[in-house]
């Protein structure tokens, strides 16, 4: 089971005239333009989803989709190397999306 954290500084309200607002709704044009709930890509490659869409600004939600949620893995163990804990972590640079991330593997056989 993991958790990743829901950050509020990955919240950003852009004035509509800022070059990459601009630039996404070019790109989403044919989607029917900005709109609330969409999932747009930044130029950066990151992904966003559009919270809220008016005439000044446009608000994103650059947090992960999963952010905020718990997620929980089930695992067929193929061997056993040793006995007791076993503690797999994802890169830290995010590479698998969920940077810091912790694995705790343990014998659960219902008995």
């Amino acid at each position: 089971r993991c958790t990743s954290w829901w950050k509020p500084e990955l919240l950003f309200k852009i004035p509509t005239d800022h070059q990459e607002v601009q630039r996404l709704k070019m790109r989403y044009e044919k989607q029917g333009g900005l709109q609330r709930g969409m999932l747009v890509e930044l130029a950066n490659g990151a992904g966003a989803i559009v919270l809220e869409v008016n005439e000044e600004e446009v608000q994103l939600d650059c947090n992960n989709m999963l952010a905020g949620t718990s997620l929980r893995f089930v695992l067929d163990v193929l061997r056993v190397e040793e006995e007791g804990f076993t503690t797999f972590c994802a890169p830290e640079d995010g590479s698998l999306g969920f940077p810091n991330l912790k694995f705790e593997l343990k014998d659960t056989e219902d008995k």
